[in-house]
């Protein structure tokens, strides 16, 4: 090979290699990562989505929650939560949930009853709500194993939980009612309390969080003293219960997500139209005057 040839060649390689480091060295889109899943809600009235619900009227809401741990860890749920702000009552988000706990299942609507803001009992597999796994999930009594298909299954203070695969839902639905006294828009949060089995396996035998529920410490203790704030957790908070009753575990996860929907009180008014109860003849050229006003 002559003297050009060998240049030409390696110009070509240098080419070759500086392409080969600018795709490389390419910036590529970076996602936040996150442990655990995420959850959603959703709530219809009699009149469907997005229609407006009315003092009285009975509300059906959906939970989902969703793994999308971006590690691809199965998660197990505990508990599912809603919180309804009834009467306009408002709550930080670090001390949800807020109020006493609700009645199950919901009074009879009334268009003239009022109800004050609560939380539901845990909703996974209650006899007053729906629970929907997803085609892989599998549920047993958290500590024991023991099969479950309902709360109760597992005795008094036990839990029956739901382990789901990376990808797969829990669905949740149940009702409520909308009250005299809700404002124009009425919040609630829907609460996820789970454990990143990914975690806890990782902290065996350390962490106990494979025996032991998740519970919000921020419902069963002070936040001041039992919540804690870590980048993926802030400004949510929970803890494990059992042996290490009290201690929080990175493996428990709490995660909320904020819903509303539109009330729309009816207003009271009059209606006065005169003259009223006048005789007329035919051909008589008749005016009337009709006026409504609000009371």
């Amino acid at each position: 090979m002559n003297d050009l040839g060998q240049i030409l060649t390696t110009q070509r390689g240098f080419v070759r290699a500086m392409l080969l480091a600018i795709v490389i060295g390419f910036p590529t889109a970076v996602h936040a990562q996150h442990h655990g899943g995420t959850i959603q809600k959703s709530c219809i009235g009699p009149g469907g989505p997005r229609a407006t619900v009315h003092p009285g009227d009975q509300v059906t809401c959906t939970l989902t929650f969703t793994n999308d741990d971006s590690f691809g860890d199965p998660v197990r749920v505990d508990g599912i939560v809603d919180d309804i702000h009834h009467g306009g009552a408002s709550c930080a988000v670090a001390s949800l949930p807020c109020g006493p706990t609700c009645t199950e299942p919901s009074p009879v609507c009334s268009a003239t009853g009022t109800r004050s803001e609560c939380k539901t009992p845990n909703l996974l597999f209650q006899p007053f709500s729906t629970t929907t796994l997803g085609a892989h999930a599998t549920t047993a009594c958290v500590g024991t194993g023991a099969p479950c298909t309902l709360q109760s299954d597992c005795g008094p203070g036990g839990v029956c939980g739901a382990t789901v695969p990376f990808g797969e839902q829990i669905i949740v639905v149940h009702t409520d009612c909308a009250a005299s006294n809700d404002p124009p828009v009425l919040r609630d949060d829907a609460i996820a309390i789970h454990t990143d089995l990914g975690i806890a396996q990782a902290e065996m035998p350390r962490a106990s969080s494979l025996d032991h529920p998740c519970v919000d410490c921020c419902d069963v203790g002070s936040p001041a003293t039992c919540c804690f704030s870590s980048p993926e957790t802030r400004p949510f908070c929970c803890t494990q219960i059992g042996p290490t009753s009290g201690a929080t575990d990175r493996a428990c996860l709490k995660k909320t997500f904020p819903a509303s929907l539109t009330v729309v009180t009816p207003g009271s008014f009059t209606v006065t139209k005169t003259p009223k109860n006048a005789t007329y003849n035919i051909g008589d050229n008749v005016n009337f005057t009709i006026v409504v006003a609000s009371t």
